[in-house]
């Protein structure tokens, strides 16, 4: 992304702005948008997108609040996985969300095997999605800005998810270049 956008990367304020990330994947034939969490379940809804076997960008660390509105990360991860509640072979208990990030656990030591871990006794470790796991309460206290754009194949099946997991609505300028869209699940 740095290298399309220029000078519009960054690095303090989480390198490409959430709006253009969305933007440039969807100019390279991805579907997305830069959406916001804030007034659902933000859990249920990336759940279901990792369970379509869709990634999701994702704003950790936040880096800019307006009031009590935080408006973006200071570092985007790719999410793309999580465990339901689990107890591994020593009694402890775990709930977690793996991730890809690019930065972990430094810049330039990135390996997928950063994840793998040992966790029923056996000697061997197990493989898991991503590079790095994060247990849901660090997850959760990480993931304050609610920022989030879903990487779908196609717009097309982008338009079609949004349309039936959410209400009808129509951001405004500053949802789509600040805070992320509105996105608040339909009730059934």
């Amino acid at each position: 992304f740095k290298k399309r956008v220029g000078p519009l990367f960054q690095a303090r304020f989480g390198g490409t702005f959430p709006f253009l990330k969305s933007y440039l994947l969807r100019k390279y034939g991805y579907g997305s948008h830069f959406g916001n969490l804030r007034s659902t379940d933000g859990e249920f809804v990336l759940r279901q997108l990792i369970d379509m076997h869709i990634p999701v960008l994702v704003d950790i660390y936040t880096a800019a609040q307006i009031g009590m509105t935080r408006i973006y990360g200071q570092h985007s991860v790719v999410l793309v996985g999580y465990s339901d509640r689990y107890t591994d072979a020593w009694g402890n208990i775990h709930e977690e969300y793996y991730l890809i990030d690019s930065e972990w656990p430094r810049l330039g030591a990135f390996s997928v095997a950063q994840n793998n871990v040992d966790r029923d006794g056996d000697g061997i470790a197990e493989d898991y999605p991503g590079n790095r796991t994060l247990s849901r309460a660090q997850f959760l206290k990480l993931f304050t800005t609610r920022c989030y754009s879903p990487i779908f194949p196609s717009q097309a099946l982008h338009d079609q998810w949004y349309c039936n997991t959410f209400t009808q609505h129509v951001p405004s300028i500053w949802e789509i270049l600040v805070t992320g869209s509105n996105d608040c699940i339909k009730l059934t």
